[in-house]
């Protein structure tokens, strides 16, 4: 303190007015409503689809990564891998990494998910080198300050892209749980209802609801809309389908459906209850499914790192023009430094939202199918005994 009213002593009292002013001007900014005002009420997607204007960085950002967004939406319905032996045994032939190397920017969606943010960098990189090749004062950056916040920048990517994985393996890990309760209230109803049109409508509705969530978690657009319906009234009595279709929340009126007919289905307390609990565990499955598809990862923590990822990615060929020669070649190792690490950040995005690529689909019907045999083997094994029985029931008695 000694120390600092010593130095402000000596200065120039021109100076000290300077030095006050512009202390006054930065309180004065920092007080301004942008800094300090309060915080907008909505998001930009409510406020788009509110009708409100925007201003022209939106105007020209949506213009400018229109058709990268519609294609990036429709590629996602062809990340939805289910896997057999012979994809395993391609996914981990050697050959991969040949394949994958010749085809990454030529056969890469990634790269037509990233191209405006790559071709940025590169020009940028492109007018430094001109800039540095004309007669103007110049302006010299060492790569310090970038190699010093490379490691922020990482974390933060990293931190990105695990949080993105987690929440993709979550989702996996809830319709594989799925996949089994359907399949479990299926067997508990064909071992334990005696009614054969019950047992089928029980069958149907263990079915309908992975279709009904797959929906409820998707594109609400007359594609979606028809392919629920097609598979409601095809699944579900005429009665049971329109209730379901006119409901807002399809997957928990499935549900409810499910434990009306259980309570009608002549189970004994124990085996209903079993059943019950089957639903309950279903329910807990869709309330899971419902956090992570409303509850994105913090809006400022992606905002962030993309405004930190930009700012560096675009400073960086002014830090790497004295390090590399022939000078041209900043361009190039720019771009590829910029498709790939766009190409990280974008791959934390895509499986941030994991639902519209797991195969939900296959999933669904791969349900369908074993439930359906299961349906019809009970059948049979039931006309079986029934013919058994009758045949006894004719022999001669001796």
């Amino acid at each position: 303190a000694i120390r600092v009213q010593t130095w402000a002593a000596e200065m120039p009292s021109q100076k000290r007015l300077r030095g006050l002013l512009v202390c006054a001007a930065i309180c004065l900014l920092c007080n301004q409503s942008g800094f300090v005002g309060q915080p907008p009420a909505r998001s930009d997607a409510s406020r788009r689809s509110a009708g409100e204007e925007y201003s022209l960085w939106d105007e020209l950002a949506d213009s400018l990564t229109a058709g990268a967004d519609d294609y990036k939406e429709m590629d996602r319905r062809n990340r939805r891998d289910v896997f057999g032996y012979e994809d395993w045994k391609r996914h981990r032939s050697t050959g991969r990494y040949f394949k994958n190397l010749f085809t990454t920017f030529s056969a890469s969606s990634f790269a037509k998910f990233i191209w405006v943010q790559t071709l940025m960098a590169t020009l940028v990189a492109a007018a430094v080198c001109l800039y540095y090749e004309v007669d103007l004062p110049k302006i010299q950056i060492s790569s310090l300050p970038f190699t010093s916040i490379g490691g922020a920048l990482s974390l933060l990517l990293v931190f990105r892209t695990n949080n993105g994985y987690d929440r993709w393996w979550e989702a996996r890990k809830v319709w594989g749980d799925i996949v089994n309760k359907t399949r479990d209230l299926v067997r508990q109803s064909l071992a334990r209802v005696e009614d054969e049109t019950l047992r089928r409508e029980l069958t149907g509705l263990s079915v309908a609801y992975p279709r009904s969530l797959q929906f409820h978690l998707g594109a609400k657009d007359k594609e979606a809309w028809d392919l629920v319906m097609d598979d409601m009234y095809r699944l579900l009595s005429e009665a049971d389908a329109a209730r379901v279709m006119s409901a807002e929340h399809k997957p928990m009126t499935i549900l409810g459906l499910v434990t009306e007919k259980l309570e009608v289905s002549g189970m004994d307390s124990i085996s209903r209850m079993k059943a019950d609990d089957v639903c309950t565990a279903l329910t807990d499955d869709y309330g899971k499914c419902e956090r992570i598809f409303k509850s994105p990862i913090p809006l400022a923590y992606t905002r962030l790192t993309s405004r930190f990822l930009s700012i560096w990615v675009l400073g960086l060929p002014w830090a790497l023009y004295k390090d590399i020669a022939p000078h041209a070649l900043v361009v190039p190792i720019t771009a590829i430094i910029a498709f790939f690490i766009f190409g990280i950040a974008e791959l934390g995005i895509q499986i941030e939202e994991p639902f519209s690529i797991l195969p939900l689909r296959a999933m669904g019907s791969g349900i369908e199918a074993s439930c359906f045999e299961a349906l019809e083997i009970d059948l049979t094994r039931r006309k079986s005994e029934l013919l058994k029985e009758l045949v006894t029931s004719r022999a001669p008695q001796p």
